[in-house]
């Protein structure tokens, strides 16, 4: 919530909000490496033990559990895990209908607090599509997971009533999987870096410029784009995770590590940051996820 508040309240650069996009990016990988179900040392475990309580934070705030756990769903979704899933694919669109409610209903009661009401929604709906792109990313793959039950039979991980790659599974993934993958893993980023491409040589006062201050602020104008390879980076992580969930957690480690030691050698070869300082906090979070990983 507060790296939404500080860009909704910010009209320029924010030391504190390049911070806190660098501490979530490090604390998203840091989730990420604890769902790997990999034998961490007890120590090392203890340390991050708060960070998976986060990601369960995170997981319970996307979680409908509560909401359907007395209900067996019917109609066109055979189980409450598939309608679990539609509700994630529309989740963003409700979360950005509260939140025009909210700021709607604050600018009537307080105009003075965001001036912009248009400025305000449109800047607070980015910052918390960044914040749950990877939760999204990894609930839609979750559709394609498959899970060995038996010695030649493989099911559907979050629904085992359905066989894999059986029409039944073939059709969910064409009517949820793909649309999810296509709208908001792939589409909204590659939409939000069009739109920042033809817009990031324009003078400071563009509209665009200064609704996608959250994901270019702190870096140098050729590298405006650093934030889309850290999403990117983020996507292929979870995809590891999600395809090879039948194999050990080696070799979905090591592949892991491969992308981030690539990603940390291409964040010393370009350094997007303007201040040194910024893209040294970087790399260390990085490598720190590296190490991670690998131990």
């Amino acid at each position: 919530m507060a790296i939404v508040i500080i860009n909704v309240k910010k009209k320029k650069e924010s030391e504190m909000s390049i911070l806190l996009r660098i501490l979530t990016n490090y604390l998203q990988l840091l989730v990420t490496a604890m769902s790997f179900n990999a034998s961490y040392p007890s120590s090392l475990t203890e340390i991050f033990s708060p960070i998976g309580r986060l990601g369960s934070s995170s997981d319970t705030f996307l979680s409908f559990d509560c909401f359907i756990a007395n209900y067996q769903i019917t109609g066109p979704f055979p189980s409450n895990s598939i309608f679990k899933l539609f509700l994630t694919g529309v989740l963003p669109v409700l979360l950005l209908m509260i939140v025009s409610l909210l700021f709607a209903l604050i600018y009537v009661v307080r105009p003075s607090l965001f001036p912009s009401l248009k400025r305000s929604v449109v800047i607070a709906s980015i910052s918390i599509m960044f914040l749950l792109h990877p939760k999204l990313a990894s609930s839609s793959v979750s559709i394609f997971e498959c899970v060995k039950i038996d010695t030649d039979m493989f099911r559907v991980r979050i629904d085992t009533n359905i066989e894999c790659y059986s029409t039944e599974h073939l059709t969910w993934c064409v009517l949820l999987g793909v649309p999810i993958l296509a709208i908001w893993i792939v589409g909204a980023p590659v939409a939000a870096f069009v739109l920042l491409y033809r817009h990031i040589h324009k003078g400071d006062d563009s509209l665009v410029k200064q609704y996608f201050m959250i994901l270019y602020q702190g870096l140098k104008p050729a590298c405006f784009y650093w934030e889309f390879v850290n999403t990117l980076r983020k996507v292929v992580i979870l995809m590891v995770l999600a395809v090879l969930v039948t194999y050990t957690p080696f070799y979905r480690l090591i592949i892991s590590i491969v992308v981030l030691v690539a990603s940390s050698r291409l964040q010393i070869y370009l350094k997007p940051y303007k201040n040194e300082a910024h893209n040294e906090i970087e790399l260390l979070a990085i490598i720190s996820g590296s190490v991670t990983l690998f131990c």
